[in-house]
């Protein structure tokens, strides 16, 4: 849908039990949990765009010797939009500003991120460009 992208992920979480002495335990099982998001950016140029998505995750209860932990799960969802600049062919800069949208979730929050790419030796695509182009690297 170009110049806008749409996109969705589903994860799972699950995370492993502790049989060892966790303090005055026996036996700590950490909640697993379910996350999704969607969204979408908005290509401003090539070198910005714009994003807007939706976050929601769904955490289990604590179970601690075998007794769950009543008010231990958690539900958060929050609406991040973002801005990104593409700054090299392998690096952008990303801001994105999230709301929280439930109790569990934080009210606000700010994230500065800069996502790298590196050139692998099966990375056929940029090679075959890079050939085309005349720039020819490792």
């Amino acid at each position: 849908l170009d110049p806008a992208a749409l996109f969705a992920t589903v994860s799972y979480f699950y995370h492993i039990p502790s049989s060892s002495n966790v303090g005055a335990f026996d036996r700590v099982d950490p909640p697993d949990d379910v996350a999704w998001s969607a969204g979408f950016s908005w290509a401003l140029n090539p070198s910005l765009s714009l994003s807007t998505r939706v976050e929601n995750r769904f955490i289990e209860k604590t179970r601690i010797d075998g007794v769950t932990i009543d008010g231990s799960d958690q539900i958060t969802a929050a609406l991040v939009t973002g801005l990104t600049l593409r700054t090299t062919r392998r690096t952008s800069i990303d801001l994105s500003a999230s709301v929280g949208l439930t109790d569990d979730s934080p009210d606000f929050t700010f994230r500065v991120s800069v996502p790298l790419s590196f050139r692998t030796p099966w990375d056929l695509e940029g090679m075959m460009r890079d050939l085309a182009s005349g720039d020819w690297k490792w």
